[in-house]
């Protein structure tokens, strides 16, 4: 197993920890449902080409209603390298977005997608390279702040999700998440900063019909300066 803890502080106030567990495989398909462009900040899209061929990746971006903006095409990234996405060129700023990244050659790749937000905050997390119907995603934190839970349907129909919030003393079931709609080439977020009472917790999604891709990110009281954008893991 190889996991990377990043730690950031730079002389231009630039700050943040990201600690993330590496990805098993590259793929031709990456689902990054959580984005959030910042106001004041940037968001970009990195993918590295471990393979020995010139990779050529596309982007689509889904927001909560309506279309998204147009992505970028058959972007060149090289063998053995990386490039950048700039999102925030392309997304307006405070748009909650998903992206689906795709390797439009079939040359496998990986992709993450990279913060900075306001106050020089960063963060950084991994995408995902498949939907799938049931996922557990870490949540909450004893220092309060705000929870969004980030959901994205993979596929032609609506998704219908049931969230339910595993804790130290149990499950707990809020009905208004116990059949939350996800449309087709759109994201849906859900606020889980009412049912979290300021504990952290971890968050089960199963999806009753369709599958989803799902993220949680944790922003922080403004004392901490911090965002933890965390990934989904699939359950089966």
């Amino acid at each position: 197993m190889v996991g990377r803890l990043l730690r950031v502080s730079t002389r231009d106030g630039t700050r943040g920890v990201a600690l993330d567990v590496g990805a098993t495989a590259p793929a031709t398909r990456w689902l990054l449902p959580g984005g959030d462009v910042p106001a004041s900040g940037e968001e970009d899209v990195v993918v590295a080409n471990p393979s020995d061929h010139e990779a050529l990746v596309s982007t689509v971006f889904l927001v909560e209603s309506g279309t998204g903006p147009v992505g970028v095409q058959d972007v060149p990234v090289p063998a053995g390298g990386r490039k950048a996405l700039k999102v925030s060129d392309q997304v307006p700023g405070g748009t909650r977005h998903a992206t689906i990244l795709t390797s439009t050659n079939g040359v496998p790749v990986v992709a993450e997608r990279l913060t900075l937000g306001p106050q020089g905050a960063y963060q950084t997390v991994l995408g995902s390279p498949a939907a799938a119907a049931r996922w557990v995603v870490a949540a909450g934190s004893a220092a309060g702040g705000t929870d969004t839970l980030a959901l994205l349907a993979d596929g032609p129909d609506k998704a219908f999700c049931r969230v339910t919030i595993l804790t130290g003393s149990g499950p707990v079931a809020p009905p208004q998440l116990a059949s939350v709609g996800v449309m087709p080439g759109q994201r849906a977020s859900v606020d889980l900063t009412p049912y979290l009472n300021g504990q952290p917790a971890t968050v089960l999604v199963e999806a009753t019909t369709g599958k989803v891709a799902v993220e949680n990110d944790l922003v922080l009281p403004p004392a901490y300066r911090e965002t933890i954008e965390t990934a989904g893991t699939p359950l089966g």
